[in-house]
Parts: C-alpha cells; sequence; structure tokens
C-alpha cells in the first residue's frame, strides 16, 4: 500500500477529509485493494489502541445499524473483552473477510474504530517528530515534506 493512502486514511480518521468521499472512493477499488485497505485500517486501529469498549461509539459515528454483520462481529468484543484487543483484532479479521457487499459497511465502521483510537491517542500528547502520522496532516506542506522524506 503507497504512503498516498496510509497519508489519506490518518486524514480521514483525523476529520480533514470527508468520509462520503472515501466510500465512494472505496467501492471504486478493486477487489484485492478493498481488502488491503481494510487490513491496513484493522493494522491502524490496533496501533492506535484501540479497544473493545470503543465499538459502540464507532457504530454510532458511522452511522451503521447494530444489527449489520460487522457491527454484530465487533460488539462481541465490547462484550466479552471491553478494555482489551486480543478479542477486537480477532473480529477485526472476521470483518475484513466478510463477503463483497459488506465491505462498504466494513470500511465505515474500521474508519469509525481508528478515528476514536487515534483521538483519543491524541489527546495524550504526541512527538510529532518520532512518526509522520503524528503531525499536522491538514497542511499541504507537512503532507509533501512527508512524501518526499519517504
Amino acid at each position: 500500500m503507497s504512503l498516498e493512502i496510509e497519508i489519506y486514511l490518518n486524514q480521514l480518521a483525523q476529520g480533514i477529509k470527508s468520509v462520503n468521499k472515501a466510500v465512494e472512493w472505496f467501492v471504486d477499488l478493486a477487489d484485492n485493494f478493498q481488502l488491503d485497505v481494510l487490513t491496513k485500517l484493522a493494522f491502524f486501529i490496533l496501533q492506535a489502541g484501540g479497544l473493545g469498549r470503543d465499538v459502540e461509539e464507532a457504530i454510532f459515528l458511522s452511522g451503521l445499524r447494530k444489527t449489520y454483520t460487522p457491527c454484530q462481529l465487533l460488539l462481541k468484543a465490547q462484550r466479552d473483552e471491553p478494555e482489551g484487543n486480543i478479542l477486537l483484532k480477532q473480529v477485526l479479521t472476521k470483518a475484513i473477510n466478510l463477503p463483497e457487499n459488506e465491505r462498504q459497511k466494513s470500511f465505515r465502521l474500521l474508519l469509525a474504530l481508528f478515528s476514536i483510537a487515534d483521538k483519543r491517542k491524541r489527546s495524550r500528547g504526541l512527538d510529532p517528530d518520532k512518526y509522520w502520522w503524528h503531525r499536522d496532516l491538514s497542511d499541504d506542506v507537512i503532507v509533501d515534506e512527508i512524501l518526499s522524506e519517504n
């Protein structure tokens, strides 16, 4: 996956870019690239410290119904391991591997979950010199610097 896409996903999680446009972008991706994007989002969620207790808020933020399959999968992590992420990791893998007709929902839900985990992590203070994703991704100059450095 390209650095541009990783930056884009982080910008979405930070509310810099439009989620509705991102959903359109995601739907137009090739089948295997959709899976790559979902896999990367799951990785970002876990790296940002996503927890089972974040799921209900993510469902609300995503605008999805709790009855949708990806939501039901992730709600298991909230019920059974609210303060951990071992079960969350397992159900994220299941959500990624749902049939193609469920991927758009999974994308919305995982993006919302990443946003929640990332926001919590940012509230604790970050060192922008340590990782590019801690920098101000709303600034095009900084994004250009990140792309030229890597």
